[in-house]
């Protein structure tokens, strides 16, 4: 006689996983480093246009140390960075900068070591920190306004006495100039990125 004989089956079930767009990721790093170049850009940018308009206006100086009679502290080869500010607030040990009697060629910022207000002009004696004596000369200011000496870069002074020769200003405004078109194509280049991007 025939038996039932049951027969057990088994279905396998595949599991489904959604499917991940691989690329979407990357899109947004690319975007993320667009937004880190042309922030950084704009930042170097501002920070060159703003320190020209200071130096155009007079309102800072950038003035390379060519001895060493302010060693240590400002040693040859400097870059000191003096802020114009009203004589008023010239103090001792200021680092002022001047020009000596009867050379108005020449300049000097050396370290303020005696202050007098008399009548409408402000009496200075001025000294190098390396020098064993004061300057010799005492210096009648009568303008109103003074450059105090208030940063200093070592080394940078060389570099700014190279940039104001002849063969460093060639050299600068090549520079500048492929740089400003590398930073256009560069902009240019994400806008079609970007362009492309949206298109999808």
């Amino acid at each position: 006689m025939p038996s039932n004989h049951r027969q057990s089956s088994t279905v396998e079930t595949a599991e489904v996983r959604p499917t991940t767009d691989v690329t979407q990721p990357r899109r947004q790093l690319r975007r993320v480093a667009r937004v880190i170049r042309r922030v950084l850009a704009a930042l170097v940018c501002g920070l060159f246009v703003l320190f020209a308009v200071l130096v155009v206006s007079g309102r800072w100086e950038a003035l390379p140390v060519l001895s060493g009679s302010m060693s240590p502290g400002m040693p040859t080869g400097s870059l000191a960075f003096a802020q114009r500010e009203p004589v008023g607030d010239l103090v001792l040990h200021d680092v002022a900068v001047f020009h000596p009697p009867g050379q108005p060629r020449v300049i000097y910022l050396h370290r303020v070591i005696a202050i007098q207000q008399v009548g409408s002009q402000v009496v200075v004696r001025t000294k190098g920190d390396a020098n064993p004596v004061p300057d010799p000369w005492v210096l009648h200011i009568t303008s109103s306004t003074v450059y105090i000496v208030r940063y200093r870069v070592p080394d940078l002074g060389y570099v700014a006495l190279w940039v104001h020769s002849k063969t460093g200003r060639e050299v600068v405004l090549t520079v500048a100039g492929l740089l400003g078109l590398a930073l256009v194509l560069l902009v240019l280049r994400d806008a079609r990125r970007a362009a492309n991007e949206c298109s999808f």
